[in-house]
């Protein structure tokens, strides 16, 4: 299997703000954390003041599952900062939460292992010296290689 080594990585990291800073904290936390609209009773990803469903602003964190399925990808053959020139090709997709939100995210999978539908999980690593969010394949299922 491939190795994804991101730790070297001289990388801009995420704008924090106030109001992204939990998700933040959590990802360092080796956690996965969205906004959860109390009134509602939806999860919300991005974050965000007022909840997109009911326009609530009764939104609190919550650690998710972290299992989610892929909605779509693309591989990364010309980073837009060339930090991310020693990883290339590096893939991303849209992967949706079971909780329900989708989110942007590092894929970390084998070209063969990509398919819209597969199950990933959470899996925090390293960047460029901060701990970050991507997803990979769940380690009862790396038999597929």
């Amino acid at each position: 299997m491939k190795s994804f080594d991101f730790a070297p990585l001289k990388v801009p990291g995420p704008t924090k703000i106030p109001l992204t800073e939990p998700f933040w904290q959590a990802a360092a936390n080796g956690e996965l954390h969205t906004q959860y609209c109390e009134c509602c009773q939806s999860y919300v990803f991005y974050p965000r003041e007022i909840c997109p469903f009911c326009w609530s602003d009764q939104l609190t964190w919550r650690q998710v599952s972290g299992q989610a399925t892929i909605k779509t990808h693309t591989t990364i053959w010309k980073p837009s900062h060339p930090g991310w020139s020693a990883v290339t090709p590096y893939t991303v997709g849209i992967i949706q939460l079971d909780e329900g939100p989708s989110m942007l995210a590092l894929l970390l999978l084998e070209p063969e292992q990509l398919e819209v539908g597969r199950a990933v999980c959470f899996k925090t690593i390293n960047i460029g010296g901060q701990l970050m969010p991507a997803f990979t394949i769940p380690e009862d299922n790396y038999h597929d290689k």
